[in-house]
């Protein structure tokens, strides 16, 4: 039997500590083989933009495990969306891209108030929600995010677009086909770039973007859905052999149907072809026929204005009483 370790958590905090200086290594020869997420509340803190650019900015968070022991990490985000942060600290839901930090990327971080010892992740965020509030609820309408890893199975789009079909289990039903096209949309960061990090048909890739489209036909069930991709590794060559590219173009896009939330209002409201009824007044037991409508709602307002209606209503609520108890008693 190995000898059992027992580690004592660390619970650290945003504090000033000593800065360090060391040149990040090069990773070039480094072959990726898997992919790592993390997803959760998180609190950030320190909000910088080293490289001038309003969108892309750099900031440290914590994410609190068992017992509340933080775990801390620096990342980097792409706030494509133009979300509105607080200059101190900001709650928020995230997704993200990690590794384990090593000092060697501590100059990466530009950090000014942690130092070189105090990071235990270090990543790039793939999605943000702000925590809401009273003034700023949370969007509903945030779209979702797609995390993929499977084979490349052919290119589409002028070569521009790729598509992955994927076969796993999950409950219920076992094991299901999940078949998705990844593309880089305008407001994409890769949107831009000369050469975008396009996959070849027989490669494994792994990649996070937001669900954009469905391609469904007018009858039947989701054919393929499409991802704006903001992240994506090569993990190395599929066993799955590649098909022939199919037709260019996005396909039909045919909305599914829409449940009863309403997007300018907070509360739900009944769908079109619904019918609301009004419910049926409450039936107290007893042949007496009492309904709701004898019975009278007491507020607090009412409760604290004087002490005429609460005679009043006391003496009805008797009167009820009395009433019920002479049908129980027959």
């Amino acid at each position: 039997m190995p000898a059992s370790t027992t580690q004592t958590p660390q619970k650290r905090t945003f504090s000033s500590s000593s800065m360090g200086s060391s040149k990040p290594k090069t990773t070039s020869t480094i072959t990726a083989n898997g992919s790592v997420f993390i997803a959760g509340v998180a609190v950030l803190e320190h909000l910088r933009f080293p490289t001038g650019k309003s969108r892309t900015m750099i900031c440290d968070a914590q994410l609190y495990m068992e017992e509340e022991v933080p775990m801390t990490v620096g990342f980097k985000y792409f706030n494509s969306d133009n979300i509105l942060f607080e200059d101190a600290v900001n709650i928020v839901f995230l997704v993200a891209t990690v590794v384990t930090y090593d000092k060697s990327k501590f100059q990466l971080l530009h950090s000014e108030v942690l130092g070189e010892d105090d990071y235990d992740l270090i990543g790039e965020i793939c999605m943000l929600i702000p925590a809401g509030t009273e003034d700023r609820p949370v969007n509903p309408c945030v779209p979702p995010l797609g995390i993929i890893a499977g084979p490349v199975t052919s290119q589409a789009g002028n070569n521009e677009e790729f598509n992955v079909d994927v076969t796993h289990w999950t409950q219920p039903g076992g094991y299901g086909q999940f078949a998705t096209r990844g593309y880089f949309g305008a407001t994409n960061r890769h949107a831009n770039s000369e050469h975008k990090p396009l996959p070849r048909p027989g490669t494994i890739a792994a990649f996070a973007g937001r669900f954009t489209h469905t391609l469904r036909p007018a009858a039947g069930t989701p054919e393929r859905f499409l991802i704006d991709v903001d992240y994506i590794s090569f993990i190395g060559q599929s066993q799955i052999p590649p098909k022939s590219a199919p037709s260019t173009g996005k396909g039909k896009e045919t909305p599914a149907k829409r449940f009863g939330f309403s997007f300018g209002s907070p509360t739900p409201r009944p769908s079109k072809k619904s019918k609301v009824e009004e419910p049926a007044p409450l039936q107290l037991a007893g042949p007496s026929g009492l309904q709701s409508d004898d019975l009278e709602y007491i507020s607090p307002q009412n409760i604290a204005s004087s002490s005429q209606p609460q005679v009043e209503s006391s003496q009805k609520d008797a009167a009820i009483t009395e009433n019920l108890s002479e049908h129980e008693s027959t």
